[in-house]
């Protein structure tokens, strides 16, 4: 509204956000001050408030005199829809964000973006670069006056081994996108390996807390896990969490592979907490004996939506759970964003 006093309250969120794409909040409060509108209803102004943390993500909202308060400030562009694309480059992206400016500017993990069109101040338009397959990039919008803002792992290039008409091809790439894998290697995904039981420790707790989460040092707990070792904190997290006591006879198996009733356990724990208690089985699946071991688990993994099984009325417990389907069911129980 032009002419009209505003307070404005401002706060910082932890420089790493824990989901890429999750939107800003307040969780500590900076301070406030007054700023009037100009006959336009706009308003610059230059306030001081207290110190924040190196890198602290920055929000605000504006309070009218009637009381009414705007939503938090989100970063320049919050949102694409589009998240993912051909290595070559060539996809027409809309972006949607807030104070685009004529002639702004746009990069994809720092490689500029080409046919940059500015439809308003909420929404551009930008066709990808080239960029190495399987990467996960920001996406950067810069205006003339120098203001920018970042849609952190916005844009995935298309992985080698995974076309854009693969089964899993939408999981696979929200869990890219959310910084859980990075891929296989060599700008692959290899959708059809099986997932390990020290990968699995990985790709739950990253899917549980976010990128930002780093597991406490190990401390040499199982003897078949060397400490340290690329996977030794995670998978001894994982232990003291509750989630899993191993694979017997004090070892953990890092490299056995996941079964699919393995895995219901492994991620309705991971879930609820190591205390919860599935329901009583009702003899669902025909290939799953009710009451047994899994039973429980794998119907509950069911009644949640995390899964339907492996067609015609089986769950096929015993298989070893694919890449591509370890991403639908991390996507599913978690509700990545």
């Amino acid at each position: 509204m032009p002419d009209t006093i505003y307070q404005l309250d401002f706060y910082a969120n932890p420089p790493c956000a824990a989901f890429p794409r999750e939107f800003l909040q307040g969780k500590t409060y900076l301070g406030s001050s007054q700023a009037t509108t100009d006959g336009s209803g706009n308003i610059d102004f230059d306030v001081m408030v207290a110190a924040a943390e190196a890198g602290s993500r920055i929000s605000a909202t504006a309070t009218d005199p009637a009381g009414n308060t705007s939503e938090f400030s989100q970063r320049l562009p919050f949102a694409s829809n589009i998240a993912s694309g051909p290595a070559a480059g060539g996809t027409a992206v809309t972006i949607t964000g807030t104070d685009f400016a004529n002639a702004a500017t746009v990069a994809f993990g720092g490689q500029p973006a080409t046919n940059v069109s500015v439809t308003d101040a909420q929404h551009l338009n930008a066709t990808s670069p080239a960029l190495a397959a399987g990467s996960s990039n920001d996406i950067v919008v810069t205006n003339p006056d120098g203001t920018n803002g970042t849609l952190t792992k916005g844009w995935v290039a298309d992985f080698n081994d995974v076309p854009d008409n693969q089964q899993f091809y939408f999981y696979i790439t929200k869990l890219v996108s959310n910084g859980i894998t990075a891929g296989c290697g060599l700008g692959n995904y290899c959708p059809d390996s099986s997932v390990t039981r020290q990968q699995m420790a990985v790709f739950l707790l990253k899917s549980l807390n976010g990128i930002c989460y780093v597991p406490p040092p190990c401390v040499g707990f199982f003897p078949d896990v060397p400490c340290p070792s690329t996977f030794a904190d995670w998978i001894e997290d994982l232990s003291a969490r509750g989630i899993t006591g191993g694979c017997g006879g004090g070892n953990y198996c890092p490299t056995n592979p996941v079964t699919r009733q393995q895995m219901a356990v492994f991620l309705l724990k991971t879930k609820h907490g190591s205390s919860f208690v599935p329901p009583d089985c009702t003899g669902q699946f025909a290939d799953v004996p009710c009451p047994s071991l899994f039973a429980d688990w794998i119907e509950e993994l069911a009644a949640e939506s995390i899964t339907g099984g492996c067609g015609n009325g089986n769950y096929c417990p015993l298989q070893a759970v694919r890449r591509d389907q370890m991403a639908a069911f991390l996507y599913n129980t978690f509700g990545l964003q």
